[in-house]
């Protein structure tokens, strides 16, 4: 059995911080181990949210094993990055939904009616740019 999209957040100011979110990943792995649930540590990863220049980064482990630091993380469908740019994720949505366009395009010129072609066009190309638009 698999338990998934856990997300754990501390702040990191010092070794004591690190050290505090590190047990707590450890007591993770210890309820997941007595609840019979399985953790890939290959699957998790570390990400540091701030602008500053200069932060601290710290190696977190789960069963020895030192977890990832990717330069974006992909959350229900919305890329995340390091400084909170969205940039990856703004670029992705608007390359998902040109490609939607370029179907919807030529496959609606069979349709006479309009509202068809909008609902098409609503339907496949702007549902995906105004998902997570909020963000």
């Amino acid at each position: 059995m698999y338990a998934d999209d856990l997300k754990m957040f501390a702040e990191i100011w010092n070794f004591v911080d690190f050290t505090a979110l590190q047990s707590c990943l450890a007591e993770l792995l210890l309820w997941y181990t007595k609840n019979y649930l399985h953790l890939n540590p290959g699957k998790c990863s570390v990400m540091t949210y701030t602008r500053k220049k200069s932060y601290f980064t710290f190696d977190y482990q789960i069963n020895g094993t030192v977890l990832s630091r990717p330069e974006f993380i992909k959350d229900l469908g919305v890329h995340f990055d390091r400084e909170l740019t969205f940039a990856r994720h703004i670029e992705q949505t608007v390359m998902c939904a040109s490609r939607s366009l370029g179907f919807v395009i030529p496959n609606s010129k069979q349709f006479k009616s309009i509202h068809t072609m909008k609902l098409l066009y609503i339907s496949f190309v702007r549902s995906r740019l105004e998902y997570a638009s909020v963000v």
